[in-house]
């Protein structure tokens, strides 16, 4: 069986991929790929395949440089790891970063049944969830990628007495699914409810046979999933360009 760590990796390369395929925005480099897609902050991501060396890191930095869009480098490694020296004196700065997580799926989970889940089915609903998204996460996905992804990548928002309050996106591959954009508006924060969205997506993924659950989470969301039993698999750093 693969590594769970690239299966996780694998997962969330093919999700921008596929978010960025309907506008023919994947690219693919002798040493990286990268996606830009119009109207939307996301996917704008580059990311390598091999092992990124001084070359390589320089044109990738023109190429965002010369970019039109907002592209970001996405770099994973294990947490030892002394790669970022490289990529720093290319000139890239670090923008933020993530952790790799993992659950072997072997039983359900308690769900608070508080929330109604809606996948997203048509443009209406995609625009909603476009909405909602941003609130949460201080960047924007068009309504138009959700609606042309929508039958590979499933969509949820999540609602609460009526009003939508959460979203999730889901990517299923190699008997993983991969959880991703898992976030509630401000107002609803510390209520329990980002834990409800994702005791719902376990159970939905143990109710299909997947064996693991994967997803990135930031530094200060890490103890939800800690909490929920996920290990920490490897440390992703998202690099931009210096402010001029």
């Amino acid at each position: 069986m693969k590594n769970i760590a690239h299966k996780n990796i694998e997962n969330l390369t093919s999700l921008w991929k596929i978010a960025s395929l309907p506008f023919e925005g994947f690219h693919t480099e002798e040493k990286y790929h990268f996606t830009q897609v119009p109207h939307s902050d996301w996917p704008q991501k580059l990311w390598f395949t091999h092992k990124p060396e001084k070359p390589s890191l320089q044109k990738a930095f023109q190429l965002i440089k010369d970019s039109a869009g907002n592209l970001s480098y996405s770099h994973w490694d294990d947490f030892a790891s002394d790669s970022y020296q490289i990529i720093e004196k290319a000139g890239f700065v670090k923008k933020s970063e993530q952790i790799g997580m993992s659950l072997k799926l072997n039983q359900k989970v308690k769900c608070d049944n508080r929330l109604v889940f809606k996948k997203i089915n048509n443009k209406e609903e995609a625009n909603i969830w476009a909405e909602i998204y941003p609130l949460s996460f201080g960047y924007t996905i068009d309504a138009e990628v959700v609606d042309r992804s929508k039958t590979v990548v499933e969509f949820y928002l999540a609602y609460f007495e009526g009003n939508p309050i959460g979203t999730a996106m889901v990517l299923f591959s190699d008997n993983v699914i991969g959880i991703h954009g898992v976030g509630v508006i401000p107002e609803m924060r510390k209520k329990g409810f980002a834990e409800e969205i994702m005791q719902f997506l376990i159970n939905q993924a143990i109710d299909r046979n997947v064996e693991y659950a994967t997803l990135q989470s930031s530094a200060m969301g890490k103890n939800i999933y800690l909490k929920m039993g996920f290990s920490e698999d490897f440390l992703m750093t998202n690099y931009t360009l210096p402010v001029e």
